[in-house]
């Protein structure tokens, strides 16, 4: 079937009655607009969209990732509120936008159709047999971005908030030119990122400082848990993995005796949305509990180049994988709505008091704090 077939399938939904609808999963998130948070159904979602209601997914095979996935982003309003801004995009964001439909009016949603299409555009991805909520998020958060970059010409304004000087300069140009981020769409502002890793040393034997910088852009960004002995708060493993803590062995350029580089890292762009990933396995200290701090700042992991006030984070969805990580696991979500969390297992979903399952968590997922009179703080 080709890709023209899926979207004439989808025709019927795109030209169907427009009605607009306000007042989402946080009040506090969304901004009144006639113009955005659209919708096309000729059904009247108005009863619906402002209520706590958890949509079931059928698990037409073994799709726990899936189910996981659609949820946590269902819970990201500052994507639901970008996608609503314009029939112009199609593909991949048009069937997401039907699964969005489903997933806040009706009672269950069958995924197939989604399904079908996720793996047209993405043959390859679930050969292996080791899909995860957070490949998926990945995966389709790509394919979104993808369908902006067609459907219209960006400028990147976001990061004209990191001016760097000297060899910072000189690498972030070069960085910028070889990935071609120098067009960003709606989709990288709220979801890419880009961190900074500069590794520094006083060569011992000819006196000459060695210093190496290097630029990688994330949707999520992997935590290592291989330097962690105990049980501790996720703000803890983050110092541990940005901090210098990491020492590399190099060759001195000038004398070409080996020395011993320290590594610190800083971001030089934040999305709104801050996804981690916790790279665990079923061994070692990757089963320890980490506890997600449910607000995070991370002002002292933004570099010094980078003009940018607003560094609070704070949790709405964590990702829970249980079982042998290297094999089939069962996936389930904890989600945020309306400062009510929720965990939801497949079709099933159950109002609890806060995050558990510390030592299966493994996808974090941050919003930036908003403030109405002072943006976000």
């Amino acid at each position: 079937m080709s890709i023209y077939d899926f979207y004439e399938e989808e025709n019927y939904f795109n030209n169907k009655e427009t009605n607009q609808y306000l007042d989402f999963f946080n009040d506090d998130i969304l901004i009144n607009n006639s113009n955005i948070n659209r919708i096309q159904t000729n059904i009247n979602v108005e009863s619906n969209i402002s209520s706590n209601k958890i949509c079931g997914i059928y698990n037409t095979g073994n799709h726990y990732y899936l189910i996981s996935g659609f949820q946590i982003l269902v819970s990201c309003t500052e994507l639901i509120q970008e996608l609503y801004k314009t029939n112009k995009i199609k593909g991949i964001v048009l069937y997401l936008k039907e699964a969005i439909y489903y997933l806040i009016n009706k009672d269950y949603y069958d995924p197939t159709k989604f399904i079908n299409f996720f793996n047209y555009l993405n043959p390859d991805f679930i050969k292996d047999g080791k899909c995860t909520s957070q490949d998926f998020i990945r995966t389709l958060i790509i394919n979104i971005n993808s369908e902006y970059m067609k459907a219209f010409t960006y400028i990147n304004e976001n990061n004209t908030q990191y001016n760097p000087r000297g060899k910072d300069k000189i690498e972030f140009e070069k960085f910028m030119e070889s990935y071609n981020i120098n067009q960003e769409s709606k989709i990288q502002s709220l979801f890419y990122g880009i961190l900074k890793s500069q590794s520094f040393a006083k060569c011992a034997y000819c006196n000459n400082n060695v210093e190496k910088i290097a630029f990688n852009s994330f949707i999520d960004f992997n935590i290592k848990l291989d330097n962690i002995n105990k049980n501790c708060k996720f703000s803890e493993v983050l110092a541990n993995n940005l901090d210098i803590s990491r020492n590399i062995t190099k060759e001195c350029p000038h004398c070409h005796n080996e020395i011993v580089l320290k590594t610190e890292n800083k971001f030089i762009k934040l999305p709104d949305i801050l996804i981690f990933t916790l790279e665990r396995t079923q061994e070692g200290p990757n089963i320890l509990e980490i506890f997600p701090d449910e607000t995070l700042n991370i002002a002292n992991y933004v570099d010094e180049y980078l003009d940018e006030n607003f560094t609070t984070y704070e949790l709405f969805a964590v990702n829970i994988r249980i079982g042998n990580f290297n094999n089939f696991v069962q996936e389930k979500c904890q989600i945020k709505r309306k400062e009510i969390w929720y965990e939801i297992d497949g079709s099933k979903a159950i109002e609890i008091n806060k995050p558990s399952y510390f030592e299966f968590s493994y996808g974090l997922f941050y919003r930036k704090k908003f403030d109405f009179t002072f943006g976000r703080i």
